[in-house]
């Protein structure tokens, strides 16, 4: 089974299946989907209401995962093979570290938002990266050793 994101037909009968009582492992058989899934779905969406309990709710639980999946569109502006790959790649292999090359494009670009990326939009840029030498040269020039943040 390929993975595909919970609708909002599939929360809604999340919301449901708890206010029943029923266990996780039952909600997501029922969505024939895995019990883990479901499980992620509900500590990642939890939320209050207006007067202050704590719950899964539908509405405010598919607004979140849409503004995570918003910020998770928002890496892709550093591209491999774009200009703005090549510059980031450039200052990295010259020493630079993300954090000074996404202030300094900042710098040499105030008037264009498309050509800033964070240093997190970089460490995950390499992170994706396959397996190879590009990969191994690259993160040898960061400065904090050990697995990329993503």
């Amino acid at each position: 089974m390929s993975y595909r994101h919970l609708s909002e037909w599939e929360r809604e009968r999340i919301a449901v299946g708890l206010s029943a009582g029923r266990c996780l492992r039952e909600i997501a058989v029922a969505l024939g989907r895995s019990t883990s899934s479901v499980a992620r779905e509900v500590k990642r969406n939890r939320s209050c209401d207006p007067s202050g309990q704590v719950g899964y709710w539908v509405g405010e639980a598919h607004r979140l995962a849409q503004a995570r999946a918003l910020i998770a569109r928002r890496a892709r502006r550093l591209v491999r093979g774009s200009r703005l790959w090549q510059a980031v790649m450039s200052k990295l292999r010259r020493g630079w570290s993300p954090q000074q090359i996404a202030n300094r494009l900042k710098m040499w670009y105030p008037d264009t938002p498309e050509q800033w990326v964070s240093h997190q939009t970089i460490y995950h840029a390499l992170a994706v990266l396959p397996r190879g030498e590009l990969k191994r040269e690259l993160q040898r020039h960061l400065r904090r050793q050990g697995r990329p943040a993503a």
